[in-house]
């Protein structure tokens, strides 16, 4: 097993639970005549439950249990199988781990079909847009992602930000920087919150300016998490509960915290600027003492430099803030331990904090060894990391839906009516 060990649980999970949806598919493919997503033929007590029952998955989806919420659509889908909130939601889930895809095609073809509203056929067509770019096919996404921001009619409403954003990744991808820009800061326009967008919008900076990015991704943290409203006294965030408009707390902080994470990684591609990056992972790390990802790359650092006792101590206070469902961070580390000079510390607190149990902790223990004389005769290319999906990616590690335009619900049941 690879450090995507845990990954890979989570999508054969997801698969599993996807059965339901799939059957639904294949059992009622010809039932777009009948039209049941508009509830024909159901009672007002089985429209009651039914609405009771998405807005559970809805809510599941939401919450970050994807596969408790696939099987939400699953049975409803089999009660209603054009339902293209759930069609169209399943597909989601399928997208953004990868798995399901040929079904996820099926059920975004059907949710088109099943209904004829701009606004919710504009949901659908961003995540058919998604699903093009997890082939690689930038032209549909294009095409799929103009529609949709055509159609709607406020850049600054759901699902909007996310378009504009994909757009942007899409154009970024093709080489139109200067339309991938516009895209971004589209978003940013409306949705000054977006992690994402302040760290797409940067990398396409860095690439002729890497002052001028790190100065844009300042700018974000200073709007997301100024030090007089979202330092580290500032009261835990209650939900529904912003200051002028900007959520607070903790999450705010992490978010702002993972913009200067993101300037400092900015600092350590060629040629790399180890002080330069450090100040800004220190500032991230004073802003939100919580998150593990300053001390980890000052780790990533050390070891670049060969300061064991800095990576041992950087390394020892960032384990134990490390979240157990953070499961991309953890799958980062591992794969850093396997090849990295220092392995064998990064594997001994991570079982010390029980992010790995102690027969799996002794069987890469022992893979590590075994790998260490060919390390020696190579150079070690360490990979930094700052928890946030900043592409067409879905699921975001760190980052709160508030700051987020990745793994969201695709619609809810009141969506663009």
């Amino acid at each position: 097993m690879d450090g995507e060990d845990g990954r890979n649980g989570t999508e054969s999970l997801i698969a599993v639970a996807g059965l339901a949806v799939v059957r639904a598919l294949h059992a009622h493919r010809a039932s777009l005549r009948r039209r049941e997503h508009d509830g024909v033929g159901l009672s007002e007590q089985e429209r009651r439950r039914y609405a009771e029952a998405l807005k559970a998955a809805i809510g599941q989806h939401a919450g970050g249990e994807p596969a408790e919420a696939l099987r939400g659509y699953g049975a409803l889908l089999q009660l209603s199988p054009n339902d293209p909130v759930a069609l169209t939601n399943a597909a989601q889930i399928w997208i953004d781990h990868g798995v399901s895809l040929q079904d996820a095609a099926r059920a975004l073809d059907l949710a088109t079909a099943a209904t004829t509203d701009p606004g919710k056929r504009a949901c659908v067509g961003i995540q058919r847009a998604r699903l093009h770019l997890c082939f690689g096919r930038y032209s549909e996404a294009v095409a799929e992602l103009s529609s949709s921001v055509t159609v709607l009619p406020d850049p600054g409403a759901d699902p909007a930000p996310t378009a504009w954003y994909l757009l942007g990744t899409c154009l970024m991808e093709m080489g139109d920087e200067p339309g991938a820009q516009r895209a971004f800061r589209t978003v940013l326009a409306h949705r000054p919150l977006a992690v994402e967008a302040w760290i797409a919008l940067a990398r396409l900076v860095a690439e002729s300016d890497r002052p001028a990015a790190c100065k844009l991704l300042e700018h974000g943290q200073d709007f997301i998490a100024p030090p007089e409203r979202a330092g580290p006294g500032a009261p835990p965030e209650e939900p529904g509960r912003e200051q002028d408009g900007r959520p607070g707390g903790l999450a705010a902080r992490q978010a702002g915290a993972g913009l200067l994470v993101e300037a400092a990684l900015i600092m350590l591609e060629p040629p790399r600027d180890h002080e330069q990056a450090r100040a800004f992972l220190d500032r991230a790390a004073r802003l939100c003492p919580e998150s593990p990802y300053p001390l980890v790359n000052h780790a990533g650092i050390d070891e670049e430099l060969r300061d064991l006792a800095a990576f041992r101590r950087h390394m020892g206070e960032a384990v134990p803030k490390v979240r157990h469902t953070d499961r991309r961070l953890i799958a980062h580390m591992l794969n850093e331990a396997f090849t990295g000079e220092y392995g064998d510390i990064t594997l001994a607190a991570m079982g010390e904090c029980g992010l790995i149990d102690r027969a799996e902790l002794r069987r890469r223990l022992e893979a590590w060894e075994h790998q260490r004389s060919t390390r020696e005769r190579s150079t070690t290319v360490h990979h930094y990391y700052n928890g946030v999906v900043a592409g067409h990616g879905a699921l975001v590690s760190g980052v709160r839906p508030a700051y987020s335009l990745n793994g969201g619900t695709a619609m809810t049941g009141d969506d663009i009516s």
